[in-house]
């Protein structure tokens, strides 16, 4: 990460970070696979649009880790947040689809 972060191209060390995500992913190492998201968005989010993290957080949480709640939780703080973003109707879908139970 300390090269990661001495990259002065945010592309590049986006990309480097999502490399890692997607590892934690195929291994099926879910809560440093959020962690990783998470510090993307600490990392990226007055550089780029990072709201498409918090959707990938909320989709671990319910389809991989079954809670909703936590994943309510995120998506509800990215909007909130980020009222602006690209990615708030996306957010807000998916949004209504784990409150109507259908994750």
């Amino acid at each position: 990460r300390g090269l990661m972060a001495a990259e002065r191209n945010p592309n590049v060390a986006f990309r480097a970070y999502n490399y890692i995500g997607s590892c934690y992913v195929a291994m099926k190492r879910w809560p440093e696979a959020i962690a990783n998201l998470k510090a993307m968005d600490a990392a990226f989010k007055d550089k780029l649009d990072t709201g498409n993290l918090y959707i990938n957080i909320a989709l671990i949480y319910a389809n991989e880790l079954k809670d909703n709640a936590r994943a309510k939780e995120t998506l509800n703080l990215f909007i909130r947040e980020y009222p602006k973003s690209r990615f708030v109707k996306s957010a807000q879908k998916l949004l209504a689809t784990i409150e109507k139970g259908k994750r």
